[in-house]
């Protein structure tokens, strides 16, 4: 190989390594950015869940709550659930008649 040579292959292989050294280093703050992105992809994920669970939860302490401003469902509740009475009525209680 001539000397001319030599410096050309030289001078490429420089630029060569310094342009794949630029690029390395163009290149974290993309890696980090899409590290980031999946991250935030994933807890939008668990809070979409959770929101989920939550919406469920609201319906039904909303139905609850309507069915406890609804008087007659306070009535029955609290004469099925601890066993009140009206003066005028008697309650009675039955053994329980299942076969063991």
């Amino acid at each position: 190989m001539t000397k001319t040579r030599r410096r050309f292959k030289f001078k490429s292989l420089a630029i060569a390594l310094v342009l794949f050294t630029i690029s390395g280093f163009m290149m974290v703050p993309v890696i980090q950015e899409v590290m980031t992105t999946i991250a935030l992809k994933k807890s939008l994920d668990e809070v979409n869940t959770k929101l989920s669970a939550l919406s469920v939860e609201n319906e039904t302490l909303t139905l609850q709550r309507d069915k406890l401003l609804d008087t007659d469902y306070v009535i029955s509740y609290a004469r099925g659930i601890y066993m009140l009475s009206k003066d005028t009525e008697k309650v009675y209680y039955f053994k329980d008649n299942t076969v063991k």
